[in-house]
């Protein structure tokens, strides 16, 4: 997963099995490496109206484990733009 537009890597990890508590356990490494930098963004940001948030987003493939376990991690505070191909840049 990489920052739309720094492209630094907010984190990856290969898994053998695609079972929703490894993509959980991705998503809670992730919460506790920047969880508090999402939430100051969104406390800054909570008091617009949600169209003109500019919250931070996570880009995800087409796997619905992507995201359940966002819905469970980051639901209201980013946001997620689910199901780009690995093969779009």
């Amino acid at each position: 997963m990489a920052d739309s537009q720094t492209k630094y890597n907010l984190g990856c990890k290969f898994v053998g099995r695609k079972k929703l508590e490894e993509f959980d356990d991705f998503f809670k490494t992730l919460k506790k490496r920047i969880g508090t930098q999402i939430h100051e963004v969104f406390a800054h940001e909570k008091h617009k109206p949600p169209k003109e948030r500019r919250l931070i987003t996570f880009v995800s493939g087409k796997l619905g484990q992507y995201k359940s376990a966002f819905n469970r991690h980051f639901y209201r505070i980013a946001r997620l733009v689910h199901g780009i191909p690995i093969a779009c840049r």
